[in-house]
């Protein structure tokens, strides 16, 4: 009964990660909209930014709490179901970084080509060293 309790929390941080991962892609398109845009608002890029910063904050403390579900799980192993369940997430999880990291490289292109055209501001410095940061 513990170890099914266990599997089900590790699912629970699983899909709240997902969540957080699809919420970052949601502000990359925006950034990447607004980068396109013929008058591009850098403050509102670096609001989108600073948002994604705070997300992968959050998916850090829940990679954190998945450290010791997982050990747990690869003690006990997991029923076929779960593991099933587990792989679909683990997957899914996998395809929206891939995803990330691809926009985020592009915008940081974009943003590069902006800065080109015009002169540098606080704000865009900003924006450069907030995609460097959200790449490593």
């Amino acid at each position: 009964m513990l170890h099914e309790k266990t599997v089900q929390d590790y699912v629970k941080k699983l899909h709240e990660q997902k969540e957080l991962y699809e919420k970052i892609l949601g502000f990359s398109h925006k950034e990447q909209e607004l980068l396109c845009s013929s008058n591009p608002r850098i403050g509102k890029v670096i609001s989108f930014l600073s948002e994604k910063q705070h997300l992968l904050s959050s998916i850090g403390i829940i990679e954190n709490d998945l450290i010791p579900l997982r050990e747990s799980i690869k003690k006990q192993g997991v029923h076929i179901n779960s593991r099933s369940s587990i792989a679909s997430l683990h997957e899914s999880i996998g395809t929206l970084l891939t995803e990330l990291l691809k926009i985020d490289s592009e915008n940081e292109t974009l943003l590069q080509r902006q800065l080109h055209m015009t002169k540098p501001t606080v704000d865009s410095k900003r924006a450069i060293r907030a995609y460097q940061t959200l790449g490593k």
